[in-house]
């Protein structure tokens, strides 16, 4: 019976070449697409789950002010309270759960070098953020205690401003330009993707003087190994609450 059916089948296949081809080719075409849609949603996934590795699983980010559903997300930096202060507050108080605690202060501005520029995000922190934050460094150095505490115009840059200033130039030891002050360029990081190339980082302490910036923009804080996420929160909640109130900070 078997052999009937399939004989009767291969007798329709020779007969209806043309539907035969189209169908295959239709299968064939909606394989592949559905097999190319997979790839591409597995890639989107590992790239998106890579960037947030990078970051790393165990880091704090605490954010200024606290917007409500129906509140423009800018009024929390309007409102903004954060000042090295409230780093030292986290690394007093929050000792037992944090194993680092770092400020952020970004800013843009216009890097140039000769007759190149771009326009690039800038990035103030302390000379131990290679210890909290996921950065990586491609070639030279980062800045010291020392460089922090004197505000040195020291800067390391990301791979696009390095592209686009330098190209395949050595950009260690040369000087940018960045608004109308001269930075010395120390380190180069390593590629990370996620929009995050282009920036130049600095000692915030430098940031703070050439900017003009007495606020943070952020503050993140490394969980120590084996303690519980949640407590880490709370602890550093309560560290903050010495200063500012529970509107004013966002973890």
């Amino acid at each position: 019976m078997n052999t009937e059916v399939f004989s009767s089948a291969i007798r329709a296949l020779k007969i209806n070449k043309a539907r035969t081809v189209l169908t295959m080719l239709g299968v064939i075409i909606g394989v592949f697409a559905v097999i190319a849609l997979v790839a591409v949603v597995k890639g989107v996934e590992n790239n998106i789950t890579g960037q947030f590795d990078k970051l790393g699983s165990n880091l704090l980010l605490i954010a200024p002010g606290r917007t409500k559903m129906n509140q423009d997300p800018a009024i929390s930096y309007t409102n903004n309270k954060f000042v090295y202060d409230h780093v030292e507050l986290i690394r007093k108080y929050a000792s037992d759960y944090i194993a680092g605690v770092v400020p952020n202060i970004r800013a843009n501005a216009t890097a140039k070098y000769k007759a190149k520029s771009i326009y690039a995000s800038l990035g103030g922190t302390t000379h131990d953020a290679l210890e909290i934050v996921n950065f990586k460094l491609k070639s030279g150095r980062f800045f010291n205690p020392m460089e922090e505490n004197t505000g040195a115009k020291v800067v390391i840059i990301g791979p696009e401003v390095k592209n686009e200033l330098f190209s395949d130039e050595n950009p260690l030891d040369k000087e940018i330009t960045v608004e109308n002050k001269k930075f010395l360029v120390i380190g180069v990081l390593d590629a990370e993707g996620f929009g995050s190339d282009d920036r130049i980082i600095m000692p915030y302490t430098t940031i703070e003087d050439v900017m003009g910036i007495t606020q943070l923009s952020g503050i993140s804080a490394k969980v120590k190994d084996n303690v519980d996420l949640d407590q880490a929160v709370k602890a550093v909640s309560i560290a903050l609450l010495e200063d500012l109130k529970p509107d004013d900070f966002t973890i």
